[in-house]
């Protein structure tokens, strides 16, 4: 596992609206590798991990912690996790806040 999320990802000072878009997306990421677990579980793991990244929790701690509900698929589910943070979820980010690289070089050029 990498050793951190991705420094500056997510820290205390997420706006409660990039909050509860990221609890969204780890619901999603959850319903992919337990798709046999309830709405409400999902909710409440996503809850757990959404207050994890924002105290800056290893991806070692985040698995350990998710071992007792996902068992091996924890380690496949940080994972997905990670990469989708620095994936998808930061593009996302990015462009809700109107500055992505590409973006701003086209807007100079027109």
């Amino acid at each position: 596992l990498e050793e951190s999320f991705g420094e500056g990802l997510i820290d205390e000072n997420l706006n409660k609206q990039e909050q509860v878009l990221l609890q969204k997306d780890i619901v999603e990421q959850f319903a992919l590798v337990a798709p046999g677990e309830d709405a409400e579980t999902r909710a409440e793991l996503a809850e757990l991990i959404l207050c994890m990244l924002l105290t800056k929790s290893k991806p070692w701690q985040v698995k350990r912690e998710l071992e007792g509900f996902l068992g091996e698929r924890a380690d496949f589910f940080v994972r997905q996790l990670a990469a989708h943070l620095r994936g998808p979820w930061l593009r996302a980010r990015r462009a809700r806040a109107g500055a992505t690289p590409k973006a701003a070089a086209s807007r100079r050029i027109q």
